[in-house]
């Protein structure tokens, strides 16, 4: 979950100030599932080489409530990807 600010989270207090963000852009799983099949394509092809691959909606709120943090937004974007906006709670 580094790649996914999990280095922020994991401190257990998000550095920033009281009303601000925090931006993730990707292709993120929502409910567990790929939104698109290029998603899973790539998702498959990370996974390859690293135990990394696309995070789900679920385990990014966990991690970013351990820092005080809830997920505010999801926004869709081109490609297939996400931006998830967390602030504090």
């Amino acid at each position: 979950m580094a790649g996914y600010g999990g280095s922020v989270c994991r401190r257990g207090k998000a550095p920033f100030r009281a009303d601000g963000r925090l931006f993730l852009y990707g292709p993120f799983k929502r409910d567990g599932k790929h939104t698109a099949l290029s998603n899973a394509v790539f998702d498959t092809s990370l996974r390859e080489g690293t135990p990394m691959g696309c995070a789900r909606y679920r385990d990014l709120e966990k991690l970013a409530s351990s820092a005080g943090l809830v997920l505010l937004e999801a926004v869709d974007m081109p490609a297939n990807n996400q931006i998830l906006i967390f602030g504090r709670k």
